[in-house]
């Protein structure tokens, strides 16, 4: 359910696409993954089929992709990545689980709850995700409308499908927009918990021990467990503070283990960009930018102020 409410928010997709979710569909980018569908309702040929970025959202781990993926993965018996095309669900019990558990929440709410929530009982589906998504993302400036309709998978019209074409940029601003991140402030350029490259984190048999399904994930879905990794490990006292003693979770070698206190010191955060490893914000407007710039310059006025009042204290010293 956590992982179905997530992913068809910040894909913008139809449920039956989250549901049906593969692990052959999934790439690394380079501060983030992504998600490429082989084709949709609207574009049965795959022809305007195009990456959709999925960013992490390292402030508020609820709404987190990269954790729940990390999550689903982790308390993954070996079945991934087997057989019937690397699914990561069971395509026939899934969907009816999300819808099923929708309509129990929605039967739980009091009449006083919805009114506050402005909403009815019938007013949430299984496509409540992509509608509310869209809908969100729409409100923003610093959406692209046309990158968000290609995101969805809406058409944009057949004579500015002949002349715009899809380009990164625009989707990775509405990747971040989507995974919680707001432009009103430098914390829109998080990077997501990572590992400096090159650095061994595990040994080959321990990726293996802890990713059970290892050796039949794509390449695609091998590139991007470092990044579920360090999500796991970066949040990993949230996991334990919220997450149900009866999760799988705390039965897995990541847990019993105690990798989260084993690989801590090898997890790094930040913004824009880490000089370590290499990593560059991607899909940041230009007005973010400006205002690292703004709080920079007001560090350098501030410091200088300080030294200016150190250097008139002397003086006065020194005239007593």
């Amino acid at each position: 359910v956590w992982f179905h409410l997530i992913y068809t928010w910040n894909l913008a997709a139809r449920l039956a696409s989250a549901v049906n979710l593969r692990t052959n569909l999934f790439g690394k980018s380079i501060d983030c993954f992504y998600v490429q569908f082989a084709n949709h309702k609207g574009d049965e040929d795959g022809d305007n089929s195009w990456p959709k970025h999925i960013y992490a959202n390292t402030f508020d781990p609820l709404i987190c992709p990269h954790l729940v993926l990390a999550v689903v993965v982790l308390c993954d018996s070996g079945g991934l990545g087997a057989s019937d095309a690397e699914r990561i669900f069971d395509v026939s019990t899934a969907g009816d689980i999300f819808t099923s558990w929708l309509v129990t929440m929605m039967n739980s709410l009091s009449d006083d709850e919805l009114l506050r929530m402005d909403i009815s009982r019938g007013d949430l589906g299984g496509q409540s995700g992509r509608k509310g998504s869209t809908t969100y993302l729409s409100s923003f400036e610093s959406t692209n409308i046309t990158a968000l309709f290609q995101r969805a998978g809406w058409s944009i019209g057949a004579v500015s499908e002949r002349y715009i074409s899809w380009t990164p940029g625009g989707d990775q601003t509405v990747g971040r927009l989507a995974c919680g991140l707001v432009p009103d402030n430098t914390n829109f350029a998080a990077l997501p918990p990572h590992f400096v490259p090159g650095e061994e984190i595990l040994t080959p048999a321990e990726w293996k021990s802890l990713f059970s399904g290892y050796d039949n994930y794509p390449y695609g879905f091998q590139s991007i467990l470092p990044l579920l990794l360090a999500s796991a490990v970066y949040h990993s006292e949230w996991l334990k503070t919220n997450l149900p003693q009866s999760c799988a979770l705390f039965n897995t070698i990541f847990w019993i283990e105690d990798y989260p206190t084993r690989l801590r010191s090898k997890v790094k955060v930040g913004l824009f960009h880490d000089a370590e490893s290499g990593m560059t914000a991607t899909g940041v407007p230009h007005h973010v930018h400006v205002m690292q710039s703004i709080l920079n310059l007001e560090v350098k006025i501030n410091e200088m102020k300080t030294s200016i009042e150190t250097l008139n204290n002397h003086h006065s010293v020194i005239e007593c």
